[in-house]
């Protein structure tokens, strides 16, 4: 296995035994739930219907939340990296600063990113159980916006620690 994949499969387990990931997928999951219990899809408000109105205020919700929450875990991750000297350690690994902090970063978009995709299919999932259309269109681009977001806020922690 190379250095890139093994400090993304170490990053990938400290992230999966902490419990503010497992808060934080929770939390996404449990307001897309609150979103649909509260009935918002039955109503029409100036032409968005359906799925697109949860969609909506589902990303609205998330740009609220998601900068506190990806520079907090994130600049928090890579501080007490370099405080506890794992940093030193990993970097002891026959791998360079650059595969390093790419490895870092693309990891953290993974973890970040996977359990607003996983709201996204639910809420899909949950409306076509209903006999909702899905409009794919509106999903990729919110996804690809939420997807967008995390890449900036992520960016932004890296440079910040």
């Amino acid at each position: 296995m190379n250095s890139f994949a093994t400090i993304l499969k170490l990053d990938f387990n400290a992230t999966f035994r902490s419990r503010w990931f497992w808060v934080y997928a929770v939390l996404v999951i449990a307001s897309m739930g609150g979103i649909f219990a509260t009935g918002i899809s039955d109503s029409r408000v100036a032409g968005f219907t359906g799925l697109t109105r949860p969609l909506l205020i589902f990303i609205q919700g998330c740009n609220l939340v998601l900068p506190i929450f990806v520079l907090v875990s994130t600049v928090r991750t890579l501080v007490n990296e370099k405080e506890s000297n794992i940093f030193e350690y990993e970097l002891s690994f026959p791998i360079s600063l650059g595969e390093y902090y790419f490895s870092k970063f693309l990891s953290r978009i993974v973890i970040l990113c996977s359990p607003l995709l996983t709201a996204m299919v639910l809420s899909a999932v949950f409306c076509s159980v209903l006999g909702g259309s899905i409009p794919i269109n509106i999903i990729l681009l919110y996804s690809g916006l939420l997807l967008a977001s995390t890449f900036f806020y992520v960016s932004l922690s890296f440079f910040i620690s």
